[in-house]
């Protein structure tokens, strides 16, 4: 699938809470690393979270896929993501992010998705305690810290 279109089906899915539309966009075994709900693989699972996870606590998503680079197997996208939040006590009811979208291809489906979201902004909209956001934040250092690619970094 061309790039552009994959990306379009992508967010669409997604937009229209259609999990298995998007889980289908994904090699049988894929997986989606997910900065909130964390890894999932295989189509089911990967279908489930966008179902279930994702609309949880918002609805009203908007995904917007901007200047996409593809170089062989891989594409990579810069993102504005927003939901409407009913997590208790949010503290707006539009949260924006911004982030990095890594999909790593195979037979022209996704095998991979990886992310990296600037979600502190998000975090403080949502009105979570300064415990709170350490915590996650904190979470998100040791997962960067434990990948293959940054271990020349903390040693």
């Amino acid at each position: 699938m061309e790039t552009k279109a994959l990306l379009a089906a992508f967010t669409s899915a997604v937009e229209a809470r259609d999990g298995e539309r998007f889980a289908q966009l994904f090699t049988p075994e894929g997986t989606y690393d997910d900065i909130f709900y964390g890894l999932h693989r295989g189509r089911a699972s990967i279908a489930r979270m966008i179902n279930e996870q994702f609309y949880e606590y918002a609805d009203d998503f908007r995904w917007d896929m901007i200047d996409p680079v593809r170089e062989g197997d891989m594409i990579y996208a810069r993102c504005v993501f927003s939901y409407v939040s009913h997590m208790p006590g949010a503290a707006k009811p539009r949260i924006v992010m911004e982030s990095v979208s890594m999909l790593k291809l195979k037979d022209g489906l996704i095998d991979a998705y990886t992310e990296v979201v600037n979600n502190g902004p998000a975090l403080v909209e949502l009105g979570l305690s300064p415990e709170h956001v350490v915590k996650i934040m904190a979470r998100q250092t040791r997962a960067l810290k434990a990948r293959d690619e940054a271990k020349r970094h903390v040693t």
